[in-house]
């Protein structure tokens, strides 16, 4: 799915969408797929583990906004309502509800 990208200086709104090419230490506005947990996701062309589902699987039927930031090589952060959730490259297949 393309992403909608409304450029401002020094910030990107995306939603809902990917980030194809992160820039290190930019927060873009994001959305997670949080339907089956939100586990999983797509961002600086890779994909993503966050190790554990961080959104209730059975009350978050669709995406849930927040902020990404490639923190490092291997871990982006995400962040929405108070909660920070990181995540790790993501290691074989990833699941289809992703």
């Amino acid at each position: 799915m393309p992403s909608q990208v409304f450029e401002q200086p020094g910030h990107r709104t995306v939603l809902p969408g990917r980030v194809d090419e992160a820039e290190l230490g930019v927060s873009y506005e994001f959305s997670v797929y949080a339907h089956c947990g939100g586990r999983y996701t797509s961002f600086d062309s890779r994909s993503w583990d966050a190790g554990r589902d961080p959104f209730d699987a059975g009350g978050a039927l669709g995406y849930v906004a927040g902020v990404m930031t490639l923190v490092s090589d291997d871990l982006a952060r995400f962040e929405t309502g108070g909660a920070v959730i990181d995540y790790r490259p993501t290691v074989g297949a990833t699941p289809l509800c992703a």
